[in-house]
């Protein structure tokens, strides 16, 4: 994301933000024309109006964390039937048991 100049507010398209907490009480997240932004998860205020005309993001589980710690341990659960006991056996400890990192050549 980059910063507009003017204040500390993030500009972006097909961004985004996870489980994230902010301390500030107006936070406004918009969808540039054409454009999805995804908010999961955001602990802290939301303004109650967009700073501009447009679409405002989609705002999923306001000020509760989502239950999975990572996106990318929520997209895999969901890839592999949502089932947690067989997503912890292929990537989990038991799966970096049976599948040791490879030696670095370096």
């Amino acid at each position: 994301m980059m910063d507009n100049g003017h204040s500390s507010m993030p500009i972006g398209a097909f961004h985004v933000i996870y489980n994230c907490t902010t301390t500030a009480d107006n936070n406004c997240f918009q969808d540039p024309p054409g454009t999805t932004n995804w908010i999961i998860g955001l602990r802290g205020g939301l303004a109650s109006h967009p700073m501009f005309e447009g679409t405002p993001s989609k705002v999923v589980l306001h000020n509760r964390p989502h239950p999975i710690r990572s996106l990318y341990w929520w997209q895999l659960l969901r890839r592999m039937g949502g089932d947690v006991q067989s997503l912890e056996r292929a990537v989990g400890v038991e799966g970096r048991m049976k599948y040791p990192p490879r030696q670095s050549w370096c």
